[in-house]
C-alpha cells in the first residue's frame, strides 16, 4: 500500500468514517491484486465461493494489517454500518474457517443500526450456517427487494439444502433471470443444474 492509501487508514472522529476504508481492505486483502482473480474466479473464469477458495492464496499481509486497523476502529466503541461490515470481513479471513456464530452476532448489531433488506438477507446466510436453512429461509420470507437477483438465489440455495429441489429450481430460474452480468448468470446456471430437471 502506497503513502497515499495509508494516510486515508488514519482514524478518524466521526463514527463510521473510517470504515469504508476497511471495507475496501477487506475486499482486497484476500491476495495481492495479480493473484485476486485466481482466487475469487476459477480458470474458465467461473466465481469461486468464499467456502471453495483456497485460504493459502490469500495474502496473509495484507489480511493482519486489515485485522488492525479494524481492531483500532472497534476500541473506539463507536461502530457504524462501514466498520461492522469490516469487521465481518475481518472474520471471514481470520483462521482456517469462518466463525459464522460470529458473523452473526455482528449482522445482528449491524440489523440494529441499519434496519434494511440487504443486510437482513445477508445475516439470513449467517443464520443458515447457524441455525440451519429452514430457520433462515422463514427470516427472507417476506423481504421485498424487487428486481434483486441475490434474494431468489439465496432462497434458492436455502430450498436446495433443505431438498425442496422443485422450488429451488424455480427460484434459481428467478434469479438467473434478474442477473445482470454473465458470470453470475453461469454461476446460478450452474447450481441450478446440480438439481436436474
Amino acid at each position: 500500500m502506497g503513502q497515499g492509501q495509508r494516510r486515508l487508514t488514519r482514524p478518524d472522529s466521526r463514527p463510521g468514517a473510517p470504515g469504508p476504508v476497511r471495507t475496501c481492505i477487506g475486499c482486497r486483502r484476500r491476495a495481492p491484486v495479480d493473484e485476486l482473480v485466481r482466487v475469487v474466479l476459477g480458470p474458465a473464469g467461473e466465481l469461486v465461493t468464499l467456502a471453495e477458495q483456497d485460504r493459502a492464496l490469500w495474502n496473509r499481509e495484507l489480511i493482519e494489517e486489515g485485522h488492525d486497523l479494524v481492531r483500532r476502529c472497534l476500541r473506539r466503541n463507536r461502530p457504524g454500518p462501514f466498520q461492522i461490515q469490516a469487521a465481518v470481513n475481518a472474520v471471514h479471513t481470520d483462521g482456517d474457517a469462518t466463525d459464522w456464530v460470529q458473523v452473526l452476532a455482528l449482522y445482528d448489531q449491524l440489523l440494529r443500526i441499519s434496519p434494511t433488506p440487504i443486510v437482513a438477507l445477508n445475516r439470513a446466510v449467517a443464520v443458515a450456517e447457524v441455525h440451519g436453512p429452514a430457520q433462515a429461509l422463514a427470516d427472507i420470507e417476506d423481504l421485498d427487494l424487487p428486481g434483486y437477483h441475490l434474494l431468489p438465489a439465496t432462497r434458492a440455495d436455502l430450498l436446495a439444502r433443505l431438498d425442496r429441489d422443485a422450488e429451488a429450481r424455480s427460484a434459481y430460474d428467478e434469479a438467473i433471470a434478474l442477473a445482470t452480468n454473465d458470470t453470475e448468470r453461469a454461476f446460478l446456471q450452474a447450481r441450478r443444474s446440480r438439481l436436474g430437471s
